[in-house]
């Protein structure tokens, strides 16, 4: 630091962001994380995308060096969604048949099935929660029903899924096979 050659040995320098964070940074400390490497994100995302993990390692930054609690849409500073959306249209086939994926709704996947199914953590509520009224816990248990019957050979569950499966599990005594 240059100042700190300037000044006699008994002055401290210290800049505006080490004296803040001294009498706030405690406060955010579990936002901080080490030098992020986009290779690293890459691997925990299981992709090639470079792009994609740059902006995963930008939003990440983003937050970490915001005031902020929770991370949300401001953070994201080079997630261009209209950019995605016509990516995906240009990669898009006239018929379902040629596609290698397919992206749809639980509503619009009714009677349709796949060999591989996976559920998106999309889904509006946890249908076991106590506050939720009877008919939006049969719609929900319903959407439920029909997205994980889609699937001929696997099925990838979301998290919901899962945490439903634990919690009958704990409530049953294990009467689930494993």
């Amino acid at each position: 630091m240059a100042a700190k050659n300037r000044f006699p040995r008994n002055v401290t320098c210290k800049t505006a962001h080490g004296l803040a964070y001294a009498v706030y940074g405690t406060q955010y400390q579990h936002k901080q994380a080490g030098n992020l490497r986009i290779t690293e994100v890459a691997r925990v995302l299981d992709t090639q995308d470079w792009e994609l993990a740059q902006n995963v390692v930008n939003t990440l930054n983003t937050f970490m060096t915001s005031a902020d609690m929770a991370l949300d849409g401001c953070h994201f500073t080079r997630f261009d969604l209209p950019m995605r959306i016509e990516q995906l249209r240009r990669c898009a086939v006239a018929s379902e048949l040629d596609a290698s994926v397919t992206l749809t709704t639980v509503h619009k996947a009714k009677g349709l099935e796949w060999d591989y199914v996976g559920l998106y953590d999309d889904f509006s509520a946890d249908p076991l929660a106590p506050e939720i009224d009877r008919a939006s816990r049969d719609d929900e248990l319903n959407l439920l029903y029909v997205s994980v019957t889609r699937a001929m050979q696997i099925l990838a569950l979301n998290s919901l899924v899962i945490d439903i499966m634990q919690r009958y599990k704990e409530l049953h005594g294990g009467l689930l096979s494993q």
